[in-house]
């Protein structure tokens, strides 16, 4: 497993590259850039051997939710252990390709809201057409799921607006699922 670089100017090695994300925990959101190789895909990196102990977010804006008040607070690097991360995704623009066949027999796009703390991500989870949602939940083994097509929103965030991205990668442990 390698680590990415971190220095106290916050400098990149050669073989790297600063990707924007948005990384969400139960009670924390982080919007930032991670340093990642240039030769990996960041839209799925979370779930690849070459996430480390912690997510190192650079130039990290942070809120946490459960006081008083939402008041964002800035890092110049923030570390959030990878074990507590429910939800990753990268910030538009990102033109990298989605991680399934289009061509893959019995396969359909169920509609769904996913909820992680206080944030709405709705979109698309892709599953087998042969079972229902809650069979395919029941059964799923992987750490990580797909929600594609996704448009996260929070009401407790009225200046975020709504954030559209193809692709969010979500532990299906730590999320409440909801079908319209």
């Amino acid at each position: 497993m390698t680590e990415p670089s971190l220095t106290k100017e916050g400098g990149v090695l050669p073989d790297e590259r600063i990707v924007p994300v948005m990384v969400y925990s139960l009670t924390t959101v982080a919007r930032g850039g991670i340093a990642i190789k240039s030769t990996l895909r960041a839209n799925i990196w979370i779930r690849t051997e070459a996430v480390s102990e912690y997510v190192y977010v650079r130039k990290a804006q942070v809120v946490t939710f459960g006081g008083p008040s939402i008041q964002p607070e800035t890092y110049q690097n923030y570390f959030m252990p990878t074990s507590q991360v429910i939800a990753y995704h990268v910030l538009p623009p990102n033109d990298e390709p989605l991680d399934y066949d289009e061509t893959e027999m019995n396969r359909k796009m169920e509609a769904v809201t996913a909820m992680v703390g206080t944030f709405r991500f709705n979109g698309q989870i892709r599953i087998s057409s042969q079972i229902s949602l809650a069979a395919n939940l029941d059964t799923m083994k992987s750490s990580f799921l797909s929600l594609y097509n996704v448009e996260v929103s929070n009401p407790f965030l009225q200046g975020m607006g709504a954030i559209k991205v193809p692709l969010v990668l979500m532990r299906p442990h730590y999320i409440h699922f909801g079908l319209k």
